[in-house]
Parts: structure tokens; C-alpha cells; sequence
């Protein structure tokens, strides 16, 4: 029987978010563009193009970036990935 196991993948990507979404705030929920452009990155990068991943999630900005930040200001999100699973683990 083949069982997947968790592996911790420690990467952090960043996101560019799109001028439209220029009036969201640093602290919000990444957008399902973010999450797909994040995983298309994983996808094309022949170590990681075969995993599942449990957790794709904000990377939480610097608290001096947070409060710096000015409506319309365009934002670069950081996107923090915890837990992986190969299917080629064993």
C-alpha cells in the first residue's frame, strides 16, 4: 500500500497582486488568483509539480509594511506553503 506522508516544504513565493486589487488591505486572505498563480509556480518546477499541498497561505507582511501601507498603494503579497504531500513518498 502506498501511504502519502507530510513533508514540510518551507518556501515562500511572492505574489504580485494585480492593479485591481490595489484597495486591498496587506493582512488579507490571498485571492483565488494568488493561490492559482502560486500554485502554477509549484506546478512548473519539476521538485514540487507532483506534490499536494495542505496549507497555501499569506505571508504575514512586516508589521512597519502593514502600517506604512496607503489605500491604492498596489501590494506584493508573500505566500508561505507549510505541508506538502508526494504521492512518490513513501
Amino acid at each position: 500500500m502506498h501511504v502519502l506522508r507530510s513533508i514540510p516544504l518551507f518556501a515562500v513565493l511572492t505574489v504580485l497582486a494585480s492593479p485591481a486589487l490595489a484597495q486591498t488591505h496587506p493582512m488579507d486572505a490571498l485571492t483565488g488568483d494568488e493561490i492559482r498563480a502560486t500554485t502554477a509556480i509549484l506546478k512548473a518546477d519539476p521538485r514540487t509539480k507532483d506534490a499536494a499541498y495542505q496549507l497555501i497561505t499569506l505571508k504575514e507582511p512586516p508589521k512597519a509594511d502593514v502600517l506604512a501601507w496607503k489605500p491604492g498603494v498596489p501590494l506584493q503579497h508573500g505566500v508561505s506553503i507549510t505541508d506538502a504531500c508526494s504521492s512518490g513518498m513513501t
